[in-house]
């Protein structure tokens, strides 16, 4: 086997080593499909792409339905990370911000719930890639806090 070739499938390997822990990681199993993921692993590793880090905003509220997004934390903290994944979904009608996005927590078989929105600077842009049906993959990085203060929630995402 050349070089050129060995080169090759090690960087196929590793591209679908990233793009099955991308798959498996945080749940994303339950909302994207291993294509999605594997498309996702080239553009990382061809550097055309990155994973950016950010906070949930508004996780001290209530839900419209009354419920606390502070309860809603406390109950995902029960279930591996595996287990849950996180989604934006936009809500162009909301009062305060018509570039609004929630972000939404669903655990396998058990539904799903708002944990709070994207911060309004970053939710300017991605409400346009979203309105121009970009997907968002959205990985729950860690839920911190402590239960008898606050819980907040981190993540990451991309725009494919």
């Amino acid at each position: 086997m050349s070089k050129r070739e060995e080169n090759r499938r090690k960087i196929a390997s590793f591209v679908f080593k990233r793009a099955w822990k991308l798959f498996k990681k945080q749940g994303a199993k339950y909302m994207y499909t291993f294509a999605t993921c594997l498309k996702l692993a080239w553009r990382l590793v061809r550097g055309y792409s990155q994973l950016s880090f950010s906070k949930v905003r508004g996780v001290s509220f209530k839900n419209s339905d009354g419920k606390s997004r502070q309860s809603v934390i406390a109950a995902l903290r029960k279930y591996s990370p595996e287990e849950i994944s996180l989604y934006f979904e936009r809500e162009p009608d909301n009062l305060y911000d018509p570039n609004a996005i929630k972000v939404m927590a669903k655990v396998a078989g058990k539904g799903s719930a708002q944990v709070g929105y994207v911060a309004k600077e970053l939710a300017e842009d991605i409400s346009i890639e979203l309105d121009l049906n970009k997907k968002a993959v959205v990985i729950l990085e860690d839920i911190t806090g402590v239960t008898s203060r606050m819980l907040g929630v981190n993540f990451r995402y991309i725009l494919v």
